[in-house]
C-alpha cells in the first residue's frame, strides 16, 4: 500500500534486540507498509531455528544491512520500513541530503533485554544501556523525527500503540489489522526452546514478570555473538 505522506521517505524501526523490534515491523506490515527485508524473515518459517523460535511470526529483516546502506542509491527504500537494531545503526547514511527518515523507537526494561537474550544463547559485542543510548542520540543529531515505544505498552495495549504510530506517520492505516501484531501464544517458542537448554531466566511476556525454572546458565561458549558488522 502506498501512503502519500511516506512516499520520500524511509521508515525506521530501531531500539535494541528483543526490545519488540520485530513485532513492531510487523504491525507496520500489517498496516499495509512494505518491510526493507529478505522474504524468509517475514514469517517463522526460516531456516534460522532460533529466530523461528522466539520470532513465531517474523523478524522482518535486511541481512548485510550494513553493506546494503553502504550503496549510492537508497531512494528505492522510500515509502517502505527498514529494521535497523541499534548495534547497526551507525550504518545509517543519515547525513546524505537526499535521504529522508522517521523513526519509532522502542524500549524495554534492559535486564529484561539481558533475559531474553540469556534464553536465546545470543550477545551483542555492545553494552545494551550503552547501546541505546547511542541510538537515541544518533537519532537525535540528525534530527531525524521519532517516535518512541514502550514494549509493555505494545504487548498488553497494542491498538493505543497503533494509534500512535499511524498518527505519527500521517497514515490512514487499519488500526484493528495493526493491532493483530501481537502474539496471542508468545510462550510457544520459548517453552519449546528451554526444554533442551536449561537455565532459570527472568523474563517479561504480555505484561507479567514471569520466572522460567530450568537446569543450567547457558555457557560462555554456547553463546552465539552478533558483532557491529
Amino acid at each position: 500500500m502506498n501512503f502519500p505522506s511516506l512516499k520520500d521517505t524511509i521508515t525506521l524501526v530501531s531500539g535494541y534486540p528483543r526490545s519488540g523490534t520485530s513485532t513492531m515491523m510487523r504491525m507496520l506490515y500489517l498496516g499495509g507498509i512494505t518491510p526493507v527485508a529478505h522474504e524468509d524473515t517475514l514469517s517463522g518459517d526460516t531456516s534460522d531455528r532460533i529466530h523461528g523460535l522466539f520470532c513465531p511470526d517474523g523478524y522482518f529483516e535486511l541481512k548485510g544491512i550494513g553493506r546494503t546502506l553502504a550503496e549510492k542509491d537508497l531512494t528505492w527504500m522510500n515509502g517502505r520500513v527498514l529494521k535497523i537494531v541499534t548495534p547497526y545503526i551507525r550504518h545509517l547514511p543519515a547525513h546524505r541530503p537526499e535521504l529522508k527518515f522517521k523513526a519509532i523507537f522502542m524500549e524495554r526494561d534492559i535486564n529484561e533485554i539481558i533475559a531474553s537474550l540469556m534464553v536465546m544463547r545470543t550477545v551483542y559485542e555492545e553494552n545494551p544501556g550503552e547501546s541505546v543510548k547511542y541510538g537515541i542520540d544518533f537519532l537525535r543529531l540528525w534530527n531525524i523525527p521519532t517516535h518512541v515505544v514502550k514494549y509493555r505498552d505494545l504487548v498488553q495495549y497494542p491498538k493505543s500503540v497503533a494509534i500512535g504510530v499511524a498518527d505519527f506517520l500521517e497514515c490512514d492505516m487499519d488500526i484493528d489489522k495493526m493491532a493483530m501484531a501481537i502474539n496471542k501464544d508468545p510462550r510457544k517458542g520459548i517453552n519449546k526452546y528451554i526444554k533442551e537448554n536449561k537455565s532459570r531466566i527472568i523474563t517479561f511476556i504480555n505484561g507479567k514478570t514471569d520466572e522460567i525454572f530450568v537446569d543450567k546458565v547457558p555457557k560462555k561458549e554456547d553463546l552465539k555473538v552478533c558483532s557491529q558488522e
